[in-house]
């Protein structure tokens, strides 16, 4: 009985560890086409007309890493939190509609950061697209569960939010 459980448990201590180090298919030899980079919106380089100068070349230096992070084939949150910081920047100089497909790069390749939902429903709100900016800010906070939930959905909710 003994020399059954001893080989049972050797035969464990091989298999186990055999079977857990086993490389994982990667993206390349799966299907692709559900990829969240599948579905990445174009984003050309910003048109900064009448931008501070400063600002100006923030942008251009985070679009450059930008670029350069496409380049080198990082991971999805990489390059998710590249997108979120060049719309974060084009926010900041008030280039809207130039922000809004690098906000919506950042949350379909970072779908669990909230900051993604929650800074593309302030670029709806301040081009005057309130209906959109309910159901992004919405949708974040009804798919997200997170313990401030409840405070999030009353912001969206609050009047003048949209």
């Amino acid at each position: 009985m003994r020399a059954h459980l001893r080989l049972g448990a050797v035969m464990c201590a091989l298999v186990v560890p055999a079977a857990c180090g086993r490389d994982t298919p990667n993206a390349s030899s799966g299907d692709t086409a559900h990829s969240p980079r599948a579905t990445l919106r174009a984003t050309p380089p910003p048109a900064m007309a009448g931008v501070e100068m400063a600002l100006q070349e923030r942008i251009r230096a985070s679009y450059a890493s930008l670029t350069s992070v496409q380049r080198a084939q990082a991971s999805d949150a990489d390059l998710g939190r590249v997108y979120g910081q060049v719309g974060k920047l084009l926010l900041a100089a008030e280039l809207y509609d130039q922000a809004e497909p690098h906000l919506l790069n950042a949350a379909a390749l970072e779908p669990g950061e909230l900051a993604w939902p929650y800074f593309l429903a302030h670029a709806y709100r301040l081009t005057f697209r309130s209906d959109v900016s309910m159901k992004s800010s919405a949708g974040s906070v009804v798919s997200h569960e997170t313990p401030r939930r409840d405070s999030r959905f009353t912001l969206a909710r609050r009047p003048g939010f949209g």
